[in-house]
Order: C-alpha cells, then structure tokens, then sequence
C-alpha cells in the first residue's frame, strides 16, 4: 500500500518535505501539527508515485515537457487564396493536474492547447479521445520530463508570438 505524499505551496515557498495531511487540515511541518497551527491559504500538491526520465517525482501542478507533433494552419494567402498548413516535430509543455475523484489530466499546453490558437497537438488530441491512456503514458518515465511547477515557473507556458 502507497503511503499518500504531498507538498504544499504557501505564501511563496513550497515546503517539499514533512507536510502532513491529517483529519482534513494540512500542517506544513511537525511543529504546526503538533501546535494544531492551522493556516489559511495553503495549496497542496499530491504526488502520484510515478517518476519522470531523470527520477524526480510527478506531483499534481508539475509541468512536464514531452515529444509531440503539432498539427497547424498558417493562414498564408497566396494568388489563389488558398489556406495551407503543416505540421512539426517539437518539446511540448503542460501542466499535470489531479481532478476531483483522483482524474489525471493534462492541461494549460505551451503549444497546440489551451494557450495557442491555430494548432493543434497530436499527442494530447490522442489522449483525450482515448487512444493513449494518460496513466500509461506517464508510467513510462522515458517518456517526459519534469521542468517545473505551476508557482515557481510560470512564464515556461506562456506561448510568444
């Protein structure tokens, strides 16, 4: 049986290690348990047990890079009007998120998601039509890599133009 492990995000730090879940309240270390401190605006991150290619632990609001392919239009009019479009092999980026009722999702891409417009991503459009099961997926550490989190690396999804 997997004893469940968390991190916390609070007031600008995040406390990697000693966070304690007890009877619905989270306490982010052994002094505030015992004190019975509670604080207000704690977010906490769960890990799921499955580990990226260099090792580290995927915990819920981790953002993982991967190999995608990315399906686009590029709305060059040349004489005859016509619309083309491609596609190209990149290091996509998405957050990784625990739902309500324990759903692993992937959201908030760099590229062909949420964020872009125009554009597609292969990889992602296979998982949420459900030809690649995202748990499988992630179960193969060879095939992401942790960069960051959603707190301390915010600007790595903000697509340019």
């Amino acid at each position: 049986m997997m004893i469940p492990k968390f991190r916390a995000w609070h007031k600008g730090k995040m406390y990697k290690s000693r966070v304690i879940v007890y009877n619905g309240q989270v306490f982010l270390n052994m002094a505030d348990f015992n004190s019975c401190m509670v604080r207000d605006g704690i977010e906490l991150m769960q890990s799921t047990g499955l580990k990226d290619c260099d090792g580290q632990e995927l915990f819920d609001g981790d953002i993982i890079e991967f190999d995608d392919t990315i399906c686009y239009e590029d709305e060059s009019y040349g004489e005859t009007n016509e619309v083309t479009g491609g596609e190209c092999d990149i290091k996509n980026l998405a957050v990784f998120k625990i739902k309500e009722g324990l759903e692993m999702i992937l959201e908030d891409y760099k590229y062909g998601g949420d964020l872009s417009e125009d554009s597609a991503s292969e990889l992602l459009a296979c998982i949420y039509a459900e030809y690649i099961d995202l748990k499988e997926f992630l179960s193969d550490p060879t095939n992401f890599k942790i960069v960051g989190n959603v707190h301390e690396n915010k600007g790595l999804l903000e697509v340019v133009e």
